[in-house]
């Protein structure tokens, strides 16, 4: 992907309009002067894709060929929305895209509510606003343009303060009361901190008008999953990886999907197909479930405060009924593997760490003296350093090599019932 994305990200350059605009595809067919350009979400992959790709191989010049553009488009946001609150401005810049493909858009679904998925368009768009104000500001601080870093930092600061003074409450409720608005907001870490967990118990809730599905659209979903995890709802997570009902993952899985939907209600029992203009049934976006997947599920995570694969954060959740994972990543230093097992109320957990690198481990809802290595004390494991204890569970520090923990049944007994 570092070759591909950084040729692909020349394409989305070229395609640029001298205003400031990105398009919403690379390469364009058209003239992006006048369509396609400089929706909120699609215009911000000139931020967020050379910011991940930095996060992923640590290799400074995808920063340096993507800074300018970068930066052309929060500046064009800036100059169209100099109150900070991100608005439709005519058909070269339309806020019409908003979180695609939310619940709003299904068609004839029984016992589901007709409006009231969508996140208000504004909210939407000016989170993308403040996101990507912000990772400008930490691609200037890689890049040493202190002075860039500066006056992106305190735009970022400005925004996020224009979106809880428009959208958000004292007691956390944000406007539209949906669930991409809180998802949304909380994965891009717009609230502070005394509102953060109010507003996760929020979205949650949100949950419920739906009979307990999402309502989220392509954009939205995935932000959905993390938050619910992050905040502690890792049942409810599980359960909508689950879910069976229309709308869920599996719904396409027993109805004929052998790849992902672009609509959540592509065709449905009793009713058919969806708008045959546009209803494709292989499309990546709601398939992006996949990360949440390897993150959770696989406990895989790169450590972003080490850039290029040189650390990772490796942190299973288990849920629901589900009583193994193996997971594997081929990092640039070789591969990193993950397995973990319920056997008998204990939790255990294989990993190899590759060379050249480290990896801080948590072992879910354990203490230190309730886990071993190798059948070892963890003060008597070569290789192993324990950190001080987090809300998830045991953090040890490990070097590169092949270990084999075990927390024992009482203490991951009572993670389960905590977490449950």
């Amino acid at each position: 992907m570092a070759a591909f994305l950084a040729r692909w990200l020349r394409d989305l350059r070229d395609a640029q309009t001298a205003d400031g605009r990105v398009p919403d595809f690379a390469p364009h067919p058209y003239d992006s002067d006048m369509r396609f350009s400089g929706n909120p979400g699609w215009a911000d992959a000139a931020v967020l894709v050379p910011w991940r790709l930095y996060q992923a191989y640590g290799d400074t010049r995808v920063l340096e060929e993507a800074f300018d553009s970068a930066r052309r488009w929060v500046e064009f946001s800036l100059r169209q929305n100099p109150d900070l609150i991100w608005r439709d401005h005519g058909t070269c810049t339309p806020l019409y895209y908003g979180d695609w493909l939310n619940a709003d858009t299904f068609v004839d679904i029984p016992g589901l509510p007709r409006k009231g998925g969508e996140v208000p368009k504004e909210i939407y768009a000016t989170a993308f606003f403040a996101l990507s104000t912000q990772t400008l500001a930490r691609m200037a601080g890689v890049l040493g343009r202190t002075q860039d870093e500066a006056t992106y930092g305190a735009l970022a600061r400005r925004i996020r303060a224009a979106f809880m003074r428009a959208f958000v409450t004292k007691d956390g409720r944000i406007k539209g009361d949906t669930q991409a608005g809180y998802a949304l907001a909380l994965n891009f870490d717009l609230l502070p901190v005394g509102l953060r967990g109010k507003a996760a118990a929020r979205m949650v809730a949100a949950l419920k008008p739906y009979k307990g599905a999402p309502s989220t659209g392509i954009v939205s979903t995935v932000p959905l999953m993390k938050e619910l995890v992050r905040w502690g709802y890792v049942e409810e997570a599980y359960r909508l990886l689950n879910r069976r009902e229309m709308p869920s993952w599996i719904y396409m899985l027993e109805h004929g999907g052998t790849t992902m939907w672009e609509r959540w209600d592509g065709w449905v029992e009793g009713r058919g197909f969806q708008n045959p203009r546009m209803n494709s049934f292989n499309h990546y976006a709601i398939g992006s479930v996949g990360e949440w997947m390897w993150r959770v599920i696989g406990g895989i995570n790169p450590d972003d405060a080490a850039p290029g694969a040189e650390s990772f954060i490796i942190a299973p959740r288990p849920g629901d009924a589900l009583s193994w994972a193996k997971a594997t990543h081929r990092t640039m230093h070789g591969p990193l593997s993950v397995e973990w097992r319920l056997e008998d109320g204990s939790f255990a957990l294989r990993i190899t760490i590759p060379p050249n690198t480290s990896a801080t481990v948590i072992i879910p809802g354990a203490t230190a003296s309730d886990v071993t290595e190798a059948g070892l004390p963890l003060a008597r494991s070569p290789g192993v350093k324990v950190l001080p204890r987090r809300p998830e569970g045991c953090a040890l520090r490990v070097e590169a090599g092949l270990y084999s923990f075990v927390a024992s049944p009482r203490s991951f007994a009572a993670t389960r019932r905590r977490t449950g």
